[in-house]
């Protein structure tokens, strides 16, 4: 579970024996994990966007204020009208 999450670290030496395991979510960063976990609570999932990506390619719902006209707008777009691109 720990190699496809996001907030694992492995520092690996020369051989395989060598290798420590560190997870950013716990509070004791610095000292390494005995073993990989089989459930974690804190798991995220390396190979799936994260929100932050997400919301900067997500179509926004729009209306416009001349015709009333209810629409997607591209990210582009959005942000070419004033919108951020972090908007919720």
């Amino acid at each position: 579970m720990c190699r496809t999450c996001r907030n694992a670290c492995y520092v690996r030496g020369r051989s395989a024996s060598q290798e420590m395991l560190f997870c950013n979510e716990l509070p004791s960063k610095v000292e390494p994990l005995r073993y990989e976990a089989i459930s974690c609570s804190k798991y995220d999932d390396a190979r799936k966007p994260d929100l932050d990506t997400l919301k900067q390619i997500a179509w926004r719902i729009d209306t416009d204020k001349k015709t009333g006209r209810i629409g997607f707008i591209s990210p582009k777009d959005w942000v070419e009208r004033g919108g951020s691109k972090y908007d919720d």
